[in-house]
């Protein structure tokens, strides 16, 4: 294939925005760096946690959330909490079928 101005023009801006991500990159201080790894950490468990079939998408995540990573965290938080409180609901009825159950083998004797 020939190249069309198009993708030439594309494939610069691509080159651009890789650019000036590896700008920011290099300009952030050791702490920064650290600090966004840590929180990388934290959300990588709880998608695994929570979302696990959206593992793949963290690091568009952590793009989205920058420099709001405590909000991407507390939103992961709130979605395992309704999680577990399901869970435990999803529990409390079973076991209240079980308990229904064995009351009414009980009456049948």
């Amino acid at each position: 294939g020939s190249v069309t101005p198009h993708s030439v023009r594309s494939s610069s801006s691509g080159t651009n925005s890789l650019f000036s991500t590896i700008s920011a990159i290099l300009m952030e201080s050791p702490e920064s760096v650290q600090k966004r790894a840590d929180y990388r950490i934290q959300v990588e468990a709880l998608v695994l946690r929570v979302i696990p079939d959206e593992i793949q998408y963290v690091d568009e995540m952590m793009r989205q959330f920058r420099d709001r990573e405590e909000e991407l965290l507390t939103n992961l938080r709130s979605m395992q909490e309704r999680s577990v409180a399901q869970l435990q609901r999803e529990e409390m009825r079973r076991n209240a079928k079980k308990q229904a159950r064995k009351s009414i083998k009980m009456i049948g004797k």
